[in-house]
């Protein structure tokens, strides 16, 4: 039952991407926002961007902050208005989704304003920004450097949070690199709504796209980034087209790298590979539906929205190894596939080898896979979620460090990001 809107509390959200972009990020909000709404008064505070599709989410108040021309990453850089700046001040508790321009200047608003502030962890910024940056290609100084510089820069801008939520093993690893204070951490992981994924209509998609119904298709869902790791599949179809007549690759989503990973296939194979660019969110069953394997060789993360969304549609999934912990749903040959090195072509061409001659083995990672993911649900998240936000709202940050510190931390965050814009540019 939703409460009534006059005393509920609000919550403002601050992304730095938004519609009709698609990434981890936005499916998040697009999933939880319906729960949220029925506890608060929701207002977002996201970019303006070019051909901006406006998405109408009930009861939910959007402000578009103003951006200038310049894309860093696939991301266009904005900064807040007076009316985020409003709706900051108006709010309850903030909620902010990652370091981009948007969000770090956000971040110093709500310490100006003494505002409860919610962190949700979704990226590794020193990954983003070296090949935003291009710092692998600045010869003279070592990128290393560069690492150390923005994990501080990083750590500096954590310290002003009041709690830092991570839905995965990788962030955790990230958090505990940075020496993030345990108090501060929350676990919450992901879901997908499985229902949804565990339909679509094989014959119908693969007539669509003009593939053979008795073709086994490999396929790659996401943004064609390089953290990614696409390269390293294209790289691998030689080999495995070679050896297997009746395979195809499917390439879906875009990014900034998609004309690049056009060509290189290009100069590889002639033919059984498609790109077929960004679809709709409600679209994705469908694609799943009509793949045999699921390829995800990301350098950046193992567990995404995109992986998720194939284990819950039964697909066998190849990714990135990870230590077990309490923070992953992976388990290496019982509902997925490892790589050790996810660059290594030859690893992969092995493990995609291994299930397309074992339909057994398919079947069996992909029931798992299915059965692992119908452990999460969205109301499950949502409770933790909305844990925190009353914790914060009742008793206020469970640890808010001396003055001094919050100070200095804010002055280190503005100089060293300043310093490595002004190096870079």
């Amino acid at each position: 039952m939703i409460e009534n809107k006059k005393y509920m509390r609000t919550l403002t959200i601050i992304f730095d991407t938004y519609f009709p972009k698609k990434d981890g990020v936005l499916t998040y909000v697009r999933s939880i926002l319906p729960l949220l709404t029925k506890h608060y008064n929701i207002t977002l505070i996201v970019p303006t961007l070019p051909n901006l599709k406006k998405e109408s989410f009930n009861n939910v108040e959007t402000i578009f902050a103003p951006t200038v021309p310049i894309e860093l990453g696939g991301y266009r850089l904005a900064s807040p208005n007076l009316s985020s700046f409003k709706a900051i001040r108006n709010s309850d508790v903030v909620l902010i989704h990652d370091l981009a321009p948007l969000g770090a200047i956000s971040l110093f608003i709500t310490q100006f304003l003494k505002k409860q502030t919610l962190f949700f962890c979704h990226h590794d910024e020193n990954i983003l920004l070296l090949e935003a940056f291009k710092l692998r290609q600045i010869s003279f100084l070592p990128h290393n450097l560069f690492l150390k510089v923005i994990d501080k820069i990083v750590s500096m801008f954590y310290n002003l949070t009041d709690i830092i939520i991570f839905a995965t093993q990788r962030y955790d690893a990230k958090l505990k690199r940075l020496n993030v204070e345990d108090k501060k951490k929350k676990f919450i992981p992901f879901s997908v709504d499985s229902k949804m994924f565990s339909s679509g209509n094989r014959q119908t998609i693969r007539q669509e796209y003009g593939i053979p119904e008795d073709a086994k298709i490999i396929l790659y869902l996401g943004r064609m980034s390089h953290e990614k790791n696409v390269e390293t599949i294209i790289q691998a179809m030689p080999e495995i087209l070679s050896k297997n007549k009746d395979t195809w690759f499917i390439f879906v989503g875009g990014g900034p790298r998609i004309n690049n990973y056009k060509a290189l296939s290009k100069s590889l194979c002639k033919d059984r590979y498609k790109f077929i660019g960004e679809v709709e969110w409600e679209h994705v069953p469908n694609i799943l539906s009509m793949a045999d394997i699921f390829v995800h060789p990301s350098i950046h993360e193992s567990q995404c929205f995109s992986v998720m969304e194939a284990m819950a549609a039964g697909l066998p999934v190849i990714v990135p190894a990870e230590n077990g912990t309490a923070f992953t749903y992976l388990e290496d040959e019982k509902n997925c596939l490892f790589l050790s090195n996810p660059q290594d072509v030859n690893e992969l061409v092995d493990k995609i080898n291994i299930l397309i001659k074992n339909k057994k083995i398919r079947k069996i990672l992909g029931a798992n896979a299915r059965k692992k993911l119908s452990e999460f649900s969205w109301d499950a998240h949502f409770k933790k979620l909305q844990s925190e936000i009353e914790f914060l709202i009742e008793f206020g940050a469970p640890i808010k460090g001396n003055r001094s510190r919050r100070a200095k931390a804010r002055r280190y965050a503005v100089l060293g990001s300043v310093a490595l814009f002004i190096y870079v540019l």
